[in-house]
C-alpha cells in the first residue's frame, strides 16, 4: 500500500515539475507528500487491526 502512494506521489512530482519549477513549491510538497505517502496507509491499517482484532492465540494446555 505505501508502494502504491509513493508511486502516487512520483507521478504528482513530475507532473508539478513540468508545470511548476518554484523551490519553495517543491519543498512544501515533499513534507506533504511524504506525509500523505506514509501516513494515509498507516491509518488504513491501524484502522483495520483495530476492527478486525482477534485473539487467536491459544496454549497447548487448552488443545
Amino acid at each position: 500500500m505505501a508502494s502504491l502512494m509513493w508511486m502516487t506521489v512520483e507521478v504528482l512530482h513530475v507532473c508539478l515539475a513540468a508545470v511548476i519549477t518554484s523551490q519553495s513549491v517543491q519543498r512544501s510538497f515533499m513534507i506533504r507528500s511524504s506525509i500523505l505517502a506514509w501516513g494515509l496507509p498507516t491509518v488504513i491499517v491501524t484502522v483495520t487491526l483495530a476492527i478486525n482484532y482477534t485473539n487467536n492465540y491459544i496454549r497447548i494446555e487448552q488443545v
